[in-house]
Parts: structure tokens; C-alpha cells; sequence
């Protein structure tokens, strides 16, 4: 072979080098793929808790419209009372004579019985009930104080509460104590085996309601 062509051949071949790629080894290929491996998880990862903070963000708000909605959590145990069974626990009464009668023993379970009038258009809520001292006795469901929320009481056995504010009163309290909080009396006698409320009496507590 001649100079000529070995230094051809030899110019030919470093030009060649020149452009040859090197090849990878399989571990270095591997490593290279670890980063986009990584990446890929964390952005998995990411979107995960976005998605999970906006599910729990939309359940917060959901069980706050809950607790402010009529079904109400309430602050107040109280207040549980529920409105459906305030507005219907009231047995309709009306006068005969200016005058309304029970027999007396309609009240000897001890029970807060609850009834209204209506007098030119408007209810007017009050209970009767037998307290632990064998009297019976009238209220109207209001008070002087909490009269505006129109929530009345309940009975928890011998004590009458405020649906409103949680004020409490023993049975034979009733009748005997006005202003505050108690429950507003209501006259009331007996006649004979009756007890008799005069309807104008009840009219008389109109402005509570």
C-alpha cells in the first residue's frame, strides 16, 4: 500500500470518528431515567393533595350549611326543641261562654299539656299542668324576656325550661312567680271537678305573641 492511500485512509477514518456517537452503557441509560421516574411521582403526588384538599374544603362548607340550616346543630341544647314539634304540640280550645273547662283529672300524669286560642286572628299558646304538689296550674307559653324568640318551654320532669335561653323552673313555681324569664301566669280556678280559664283571660296575653 502506498503513503498516498494509507494517509486517505487514515484522514478518512478520523473524519469518521468525528461522528460517531458513543454508545451508552445499560447502567448509564438506567440513571438517566430515574430523574423522569421521580419527577412523574411527585407530580402524581401533588395533584393527589390538590384534589384532596378541594374535596375537603367542599365537605367543610357542606357541613356548615348543614349546621346553619333548619335541621340545625345548635350551640344552645336547648333550642333543640324541634320547631316542627313547637308549632304542632298545641291542642286548638275554644270558649264556651267566655269560659274553657277541663276535667281535672285531664292533668294527673304530671304532664305539661299544651293548648292555644285564637283571639281576633292570632294564637295564644299556653299548658296547663299538675305540679309535684298536686295544684293545678296555668301559663302562657312566653315570658317576658324571650317571649320574641316564640319558643315556649318543655318539660324535663318536675322542672319547666326555657326553649330560648335554658332557664329552668320547678312545677310548683308555676302561677306563683311573674317577670323574668318565668313563664308568664295565667288565672285559673276550680270548679267543682273542673278546671276553668276564662278565654278573656287568655286574650289578655296577646301581646306575648
Amino acid at each position: 500500500m502506498s503513503k498516498r492511500k494509507s494517509s486517505k485512509r487514515a484522514t478518512r477514518q478520523a473524519k469518521q470518528s468525528r461522528f460517531k456517537v458513543p454508545a451508552r452503557s445499560p447502567a448509564k441509560a438506567q440513571t438517566n431515567r430515574i430523574p423522569l421516574i421521580v419527577g412523574g411521582v411527585v407530580a402524581v403526588l401533588a395533584v393527589v393533595l390538590i384534589v384532596s384538599g378541594i374535596l375537603r374544603t367542599m365537605n367543610q362548607r357542606a357541613d356548615q350549611a348543614s349546621g346553619t340550616s333548619g335541621g340545625m346543630v345548635n350551640s344552645n341544647p336547648v333550642s333543640a326543641a324541634s320547631s316542627a314539634s313547637v308549632q304542632t304540640r298545641y291542642t286548638a280550645v275554644q270558649a264556651a261562654d267566655d269560659m274553657i273547662r277541663w276535667p281535672l283529672t285531664t292533668f294527673d300524669d304530671g304532664q305539661a299539656h299544651y293548648y292555644s286560642l285564637v283571639d281576633a286572628g292570632k294564637s295564644i299558646d299556653f299548658f296547663v299542668l299538675k305540679s309535684s304538689d298536686g295544684v293545678v296550674r296555668a301559663a302562657f307559653d312566653a315570658c317576658d324576656v324571650c317571649f320574641g324568640a316564640r319558643k315556649g318551654y318543655h318539660q324535663q320532669g318536675d322542672l319547666m325550661i326555657c326553649n330560648n335561653c335554658g332557664q329552668q323552673f320547678p312545677s310548683v313555681k308555676i302561677n306563683e312567680l311573674r317577670g323574668g324569664c318565668n313563664p308568664a301566669p295565667l288565672e285559673r280556678t276550680v270548679a267543682g271537678t273542673d278546671l276553668v280559664i276564662r278565654s278573656t283571660d287568655i286574650a289578655a296575653g296577646t301581646g306575648y305573641f
